[in-house]
């Protein structure tokens, strides 16, 4: 086949083909993944990679009576980023600013696992997207399954279900709109808070009464004593 030629070093191009096919059949929501091999050379040696491709737009789910469906956005695209991880229990992992050349670099991050990229994920440029007809925003990764595969993950850990019931406290602040999340989870993982067992962003905000470089978070810690003898938690 004239198509397929030559060897494809991302499989961005497939995935486009099938989000277009797709679309051009009034499909309201397309969603497709796919695992297969990209080529390039790193210096003079060829390199063979096992890859994992996303790309979605569109509406998430069936349209209900009483509301619209979810559209598929960044953060969505991130977080299915993030169950693959967990699903290969190689944990914890980072995002950092993005550099792959066929994604926004304003919306773009790159997966980063044990100080290595692993993977890119985010906003398809506008110029590539008007080329095969397809809608914008339009969400998309790749993952090194390849480097990912040979990693090695922490062994199980076990843990008793808590005696305790759980205390739920919501801390809201303000911080610079440029600043990453990552950085404000890094802070507090590192800041030693007794009993906390988890925690997570619940709330963003900016608008009206907060200043126009700054953002209001509220962050979601559940605190659990694991056994007796610990002190009171005071907030």
């Amino acid at each position: 086949s004239a198509r397929a030629s030559i060897l494809r070093t991302t499989l961005a191009g497939s995935l486009l083909e099938t989000l277009a096919y797709n679309l051009r059949r009034e499909a309201a929501g397309v969603h497709v993944f796919e695992v297969g091999n990209v080529y390039f050379r790193a210096g003079e040696q060829p390199v063979e990679q096992l890859t994992l491709g996303l790309a979605g737009c569109g509406p998430i789910g069936p349209r209900g009576w009483n509301r619209p469906p979810d559209e598929r956005d960044f953060f969505d695209l991130k977080g299915t980023c993030e169950a693959v991880m967990a699903h290969l229990r190689l944990v914890p992992f980072d995002f950092a600013a993005g550099s792959c050349p066929w994604l926004e670099p304003e919306l773009s991050l790159d997966l980063v696992y044990k100080g290595e990229k692993a993977g890119s994920l985010g906003a398809l440029k506008k110029e590539l997207a008007l080329k095969e007809g397809l809608p914008d925003p339009l969400w998309a990764a790749e993952i090194d399954l390849t480097a990912l595969l040979a990693k090695t993950p922490p062994p199980f850990q076990t843990a008793p279900v808590g005696r305790f019931p759980s205390v739920v406290r919501d801390v809201s602040f303000l911080a610079d709109r440029t600043l990453p999340y990552q950085e404000i989870r890094k802070a507090v993982e590192k800041a030693g808070l007794a009993a906390l067992e988890s925690f997570d962003l619940a709330d963003r905000y900016e608008g009206e009464g907060v200043p126009p470089d700054k953002v209001s978070l509220s962050l979601r810690l559940v605190f659990r004593r694991r056994a007796l003898g610990l002190d009171l938690l005071r907030l």
